[in-house]
């Protein structure tokens, strides 16, 4: 099951697994920074809640049911995104 990390910023949301959830509230209680699979918190006031993420979970729950496999989200996803800029080419001189 997946879970939607909520942040009282519009895009600071995002997805995290059950298996993490323990990571997170270990993180909560001490008030430290924490990396996820999909996102990172470093400012635990920031944090507003956990939710079922139900987007989520019907995509899985379709891939599931028609025999394929969803396509999990790399952790590197946000570091690849063509939003990123990248460095020119260098010429040789």
């Amino acid at each position: 099951m997946r879970y939607k990390l909520i942040c009282s910023n519009k895009d600071g949301s995002f997805t995290i697994r059950e298996e993490e959830i323990e990571k997170l509230m270990e993180a909560s209680k001490k008030n430290q920074p924490a990396i996820f699979r999909e996102g990172a918190v470093l400012n635990w006031n920031m944090f507003a809640g956990l939710v079922p993420d139900k987007e989520r979970n019907q995509a899985i729950f379709e891939a599931k049911k028609y025999g394929s496999k969803f396509p999990e989200t790399s952790p590197f996803a946000k570091l690849l995104s063509p939003k990123m800029t990248m460095l020119p080419k260098r010429e040789p001189k």
